[in-house]
């Protein structure tokens, strides 16, 4: 008597769980499925997918790049930011249940690149010198296996993910439904001009679905050789150009690093290293 009297607890610590972790879910099913394409029909089901996928895969990415700022570990933060996408994948198996759901999320078959190696012309001013040099940007790719990746080095940026999903509705004999997706953030730093008491730095943005637009003093930080410089103004040109100032001057030598966040939480930086002359 006294063994089943102390099972009794342990039993209903395991259901409250399993209360709050589908409770947890079901209110997660609430926030991403609109009711009018609550339908039975096997086509909401793939305007569901369709529709939330590439935000989740949008999600997931801020959560990668942030964790990588952080920590420089590239499979410590890839890993975190999966579970993200096993989450999503778990509610909306849940949230269409029922329907006898197979739904599968899969990295890179192979390599997928997202941009190739090319070259761009930067324009420097330093005191009244002009000078117009080339940049090189190298390819970035998702590597086999592989959800993620960022190319933050460079005068051009990027944070990039790439995953597909298929989906069968067993209940509807609907089989074979599969898509890919991108999300990614870009930045290229087009202009530096730097005077005896001010820099501007012309820079450009876009994703994946063109440019971007919104970004304020709070997307940008810009460091002058680790050192945050304060920004005192930015200007939005359209097509994504944007020229930001900060109150003071660049040294002989600098390195200087654009860093953005916009407002999905995706980070990326562009760096500058140069001697100015």
């Amino acid at each position: 008597m006294n063994d089943k009297g102390g099972q009794l607890p342990v039993i209903f610590a395991l259901v409250l769980s399993t209360i709050i972790i589908v409770s947890a879910l079901l209110a997660y099913r609430m926030l991403i499925f609109p009711k009018k394409v609550e339908e039975s029909d096997w086509r909401y089901v793939i305007f569901n997918a369709d529709g939330d996928f590439p935000r989740m895969l949008s999600v997931s990415l801020a959560n990668f790049t942030q964790e990588y700022r952080l920590t420089s570990n590239l499979t410590l933060s890839e890993n975190k930011a999966k579970a993200k996408l096993e989450y999503w994948k778990l509610a909306f198996i849940l949230g269409h249940g029922g329907l006898g759901l197979r739904l599968n999320i899969t990295s890179a078959s192979e390599n997928v690149e997202i941009v190739s190696a090319s070259y761009y012309k930067i324009r420097l001013v330093y005191d009244g010198d002009v000078v117009e040099k080339d940049v090189y940007i190298p390819s970035l790719l998702i590597a086999e296996g592989h959800f993620f990746n960022c190319s933050w080095n460079n005068a051009f940026g990027l944070s990039a993910a790439y995953a597909s999903i298929s989906l069968d509705a067993i209940k509807y004999g609907f089989y074979g439904w599969k898509n890919y997706y991108i999300s990614f953030l870009a930045v290229n730093i087009t202009a530096v001009e730097s005077t005896s008491s001010e820099t501007s730095i012309n820079f450009t943005c876009f994703n994946e679905e063109g440019w971007v637009n919104y970004l304020n003093n709070e997307s940008i930080s810009i460091y002058i050789n680790d050192l945050q410089g304060n920004l005192s103004d930015l200007e939005y040109w359209g097509a994504g150009r944007y020229v930001a100032y900060i109150n003071q001057t660049l040294p002989s030598n600098y390195v200087l690093k654009l860093a953005i966040r916009d407002r999905r939480g995706i980070y990326v930086t562009a760096l500058l290293n140069e001697t100015a002359s």
